[in-house]
């Protein structure tokens, strides 16, 4: 079996499908692109490829709103995840990040895993802008909020194609802690 079609492209970016913003920006209002070109930037401000918001001079803290970004899946996708963490411990942003959800990878480990406020594994695959079928991996949203890391994430699956047809909440209803979960199963209370 040929897997070389299934684990790579020529390009990096994954153009973000507008249906899907839309209801997160519904949501939480960004104000910030940080990965982006002038042709699919989402927000009135962002940085590009040559504007590299990974330059530590450059903030993602918007007084305005949360950073919305999408960043290019490859080798440096764990460079991504690790500045969301510093923006949101060291800066008090809130970055929303889509993703493709690679558990087993270091970066979703170290950085994902041990930080994200928020974690929603999408249902279905994403068509990505301009594509023609469905992305060959899995996607997720990964929330981190001033204070990542203060607790165990919140994740869950999310049906996001049924959520645009209602009003955005403020989470699925399916979600739920994992410390939540375990109180329930034993009968504790985690203190």
């Amino acid at each position: 079996m040929n897997t070389t079609v299934m684990f790579s492209r020529a390009a990096d970016d994954w153009t973000t499908p507008r249906e899907l913003f839309a209801l997160l920006d519904r949501e939480f209002r960004f104000t910030l692109d940080v990965a982006a070109s002038p042709d699919n930037a989402l927000c009135a401000r962002y940085y590009t490829r040559e504007r590299s918001a990974l330059d530590p001079s450059r903030c993602w803290r918007d007084a305005a709103g949360p950073a919305w970004c999408n960043p290019p899946y490859g080798r440096q996708i764990g460079a991504w995840t690790a500045r969301a963490v510093l923006e949101a411990r060291q800066c008090a942003a809130t970055v929303v990040l889509l993703l493709p959800a690679r558990t087993d990878t270091a970066w979703w480990q170290d950085n994902v895993m041990a930080y994200a406020d928020e974690i929603r594994l999408l249902r279905g695959r994403l068509v990505f802008g301009g594509a023609a079928a469905g992305a060959p991996f899995p996607s997720a949203i990964a929330v981190f909020r001033p204070g990542a890391g203060q607790h165990p994430p919140r994740i869950g699956g999310w049906n996001w194609q049924a959520a645009s047809a209602s009003p955005p909440l403020a989470r699925p209803v399916d979600w739920h802690a994992p410390e939540r979960c375990d109180a329930e199963r034993t009968g504790e209370q985690r203190k």
